[in-house]
């Protein structure tokens, strides 16, 4: 191998090696600040999964996208029988080789028996749309909120229900935080924005926004059983 040949395969191997570093770095710096986040809430942390919260997102439809699932940086801020709230970072990836992708999020689930919620689907109305369309329901659409309805996707079995609990408060509330996705189903709804971590610095106010959805999806369905 020539001079110029081994040069070339050196700074390759160097700018591999930086990417790999940096990239430790950054997961590092992540999971310290997350820690210290849950020990101002007094919440339950931990940097790896156990297969117990491997397990929280199997009946989700995010958990069907790509392979190769990982999850990281557990966070419960509740759990009681009433209540259950964690916070965690998901991984997944799609394609294989130069086609290779990796989708991170951060996805807030929250589970009460007092949530009766039918199964939806709320994701943007994006190229990220696409994924949802195996959910195998027409978008529905709500006319007297043309705004809400260009701006996001829903979709579920049970179109009246899922109409009844998507109030007028919950839809402000969805067009005032653009971006968001849920997934809901009996006493489970999830909250995330599609491929995108959740800084740090920004945990709490989206810790905060999930919980505020998760009172108007509960208000929501007290009036509907009313």
């Amino acid at each position: 191998m020539d001079t110029t040949a081994i040069l070339v395969y050196s700074g390759i191997a160097l700018s591999l090696g930086l990417v790999i570093w940096l990239g430790l770095r950054g997961a590092r710096k992540r999971t310290e600040g997350l820690q210290a986040i849950a020990t101002s809430l007094a919440a339950t942390f931990r940097p790896k999964a156990t297969a117990e919260d491997m397990a929280l997102l199997d009946q989700s439809h995010l958990r069907s996208h790509g392979h190769d699932p990982e999850m990281t940086n557990v966070m419960e801020t509740a759990r009681t029988g009433d209540l259950g709230i964690t916070l965690l970072d998901y991984t997944y990836r799609t394609g294989f080789g130069k086609e290779a992708q990796v989708w991170n999020q951060t996805v807030l689930r929250m589970q009460s028996p007092m949530l009766h919620l039918p199964e939806f689907l709320l994701y943007p109305e994006s190229i990220f749309s696409k994924i949802a369309q195996a959910f195998g329901y027409s978008d529905i659409d709500f006319p007297a909120f043309p705004k809400f309805s260009k701006m996001y996707m829903v979709r579920g079995a049970d179109e009246a229900t899922v109409r009844r609990v998507f109030t007028p408060a919950v839809i402000q509330f969805c067009e005032q935080h653009r971006g968001i996705s849920l997934e809901a189903g009996g006493d489970r709804l999830l909250f995330f924005r599609l491929a995108k971590r959740v800084k740090p610095e920004a945990i709490t106010t989206f810790l905060d926004d999930g919980k505020r959805m998760m009172a108007l999806f509960f208000e929501a369905t007290q009036t509907a059983v009313a």
